[in-house]
């Protein structure tokens, strides 16, 4: 396992257009340390930023669809530590019923 050290800021807003329309985004940024040694730790450089854009459109009562964009920058690649997103945007379309 590795050993982090890390800070991180994020907000996510939710604007309604309408009754049956919702624009949201989410900005994430860490700032941080990482060690792949627990033992005798040698600690380097990790940023990651991470956005989100979304849509939902609310079609039948209590039924939502969801447009979500996605993108992660990992910042520096010297440690040669990889994400487990694949590079660029990933898109994310999701139907689904609210309980309340």
């Amino acid at each position: 396992g590795f050993v982090q050290k890390s800070h991180i800021v994020s907000f996510d807003v939710v604007y309604d257009l309408t009754q049956r329309w919702s624009l949201g985004a989410k900005y994430a940024y860490r700032l941080g340390q990482v060690s792949l040694d627990r033992v005798n730790p040698q600690f380097f450089d990790s940023r990651a930023q991470l956005t989100i854009v979304r849509a939902d459109w609310q079609f039948i009562r209590r039924w939502d669809a969801t447009l979500e964009v996605r993108r992660l920058d990992l910042g520096n690649h010297e440690s040669g530590y990889n994400s487990s997103m694949p590079p660029g945007p990933v898109h994310f379309i999701m139907i689904r019923k609210r309980c309340a």
